[in-house]
C-alpha cells in the first residue's frame, strides 16, 4: 500500500482557495456589521433638523455696526502703466505706475503734476505674485 502526498501545487491552490474564502466571508460581513445599526424609520432630513435646529443660531446684528457699513469697496486687479519722463538733466526714464485702467493712469499723472510721454500698459498684474496690489 503506498502513501500519497498532495504535491506542492496542489497545496498551494487549496491554500489560495482558503484565504480568499475567508477574506470573502470578512469583507461580505462589514457592510451588515456597519449598517445593521442604521436608524430605521427616519428620512435623512429629519435626522439632521432633530439633531441641529436649535443648535443654530445667527446673528444678524453684526451687519448693522458702523464697523461694517463704513467699509470700502474693494477695488479689481491694478494694471502696470509705463510713460516716459525727461529729468533735469535731459535723460529720458522710463517710470512704472499702478491704476485701475489707462484714464486713471491718466488722471493721476496730471493731477500729480509730471509731464509724461508714451503712456502705456506694460501687463496685467505684478512680475512679483507675492506682493499686495495696492
Amino acid at each position: 500500500m503506498a502513501i500519497i502526498f498532495p504535491s506542492s501545487q496542489k497545496r498551494k491552490k487549496i491554500l489560495l482557495r482558503a484565504v480568499l474564502s475567508i477574506l470573502a466571508i470578512v469583507l461580505s460581513l462589514i457592510p451588515i456589521i456597519i449598517f445593521s445599526n442604521w436608524p430605521k424609520n427616519k428620512t435623512e432630513d429629519s435626522v439632521i433638523k432633530q439633531d441641529y435646529e436649535n443648535d443654530i443660531k445667527i446673528d444678524f446684528s453684526i451687519i448693522d455696526l458702523d464697523i461694517v457699513k463704513n467699509l470700502n469697496q474693494s477695488h479689481g486687479i491694478k494694471r502696470e502703466f509705463s510713460y516716459s519722463i525727461q529729468d533735469k538733466n535731459g535723460k529720458q526714464l522710463i517710470v512704472k505706475i499702478l491704476a485701475d485702467d489707462k484714464n486713471g493712469a491718466e488722471n493721476s499723472l496730471i493731477n500729480s503734476g509730471v509731464s509724461f510721454d508714451n503712456l502705456k500698459e506694460v501687463g496685467v498684474g505684478k512680475k512679483n505674485p507675492f506682493l499686495p496690489y495696492y
